[in-house]
């Protein structure tokens, strides 16, 4: 079983997924991850006072660490600008991933949910991209958004998050076994831990709160709503 997950920046798979693809990953799943961007337009810790060029490499150093932990399968970060995908020809984006997914011929692709999760314009076009690189293959391939949820959204309500409907969710996964592993792949973001203490201090609890992760199925569409992960 091959799982491929697209995503933005270096941390999006640390505070977003981590707990699904360490599940895929210990269940005997190869676990790939494409990153679009290497994050160079970040705005928090050492990106206050480093260069684009070094805040990249900081970054991308940062997720390789991540993926280790992760136990991905293989990691390809690419060099998009980040910050400007929404201004990056969609042809461009879209001839990039249908290359890379034709290489890998995964079981299952994992992005963003099209809210973009922040409103984020990178997440956002990442969603499409995907999307529309899916309808140009030609075997069959299951596509899933990934989501938080609206009690997530508002037990955090400091923060700017756009929750998936719960009548979007189809798979449901419980990652509470796995959650000292996603702390650890969040801890590998040093750059970007000041998120990770934001969402400690909402709340009382923080591994009760993301001990789920929330997921809709979109290809093919799925007979019943909130199914176990079948993935092996």
């Amino acid at each position: 079983m091959r799982v491929l997950f697209i995503l933005a920046h270096p941390d999006d798979e640390s505070y977003g997924p981590a707990g699904s693809i360490l599940k895929c990953t210990e269940n005997g799943a190869d676990v790939y991850l494409i990153t679009l961007t290497r994050g160079e337009a970040g705005t928090l810790g050492d990106s206050k006072v480093l260069k684009p060029q070094e805040l990249a490499d900081l970054r991308s150093g940062e997720l390789k660490c991540a993926a280790k932990v992760l136990k991905l399968y293989d990691l390809l970060i690419g060099d998009f600008p980040d910050g400007r995908l929404n201004k990056t020809p969609v042809k461009k984006g879209v001839s990039f991933l249908l290359e890379k997914i034709n290489k890998i011929v995964p079981d299952i692709i994992v992005t963003f949910h099209p809210n973009g999760i922040t409103g984020h314009k990178d997440h956002i076009a990442i969603s499409k991209w995907t999307l529309n690189a899916i309808q140009k293959i030609g075997y069959p391939v299951k596509l899933l958004y990934y989501g938080i949820s609206e009690k997530l959204v508002k037990n955090l309500a400091d923060r700017q998050l756009i929750a998936m409907p719960d009548n979007e969710i189809t798979h449901e996964i419980d990652v509470s076994s796995y959650l000292d592993k996603k702390v650890e792949a969040i801890h590998c973001h040093k750059s970007q831990l000041e998120i990770f203490k934001k969402m400690k201090s909402s709340v009382s609890d923080y591994r009760l709160l993301v001990g789920k992760e929330y997921f809709s199925q979109v290809i093919p569409k799925p007979s019943s709503n909130k199914q176990e992960f079948k993935l092996f």
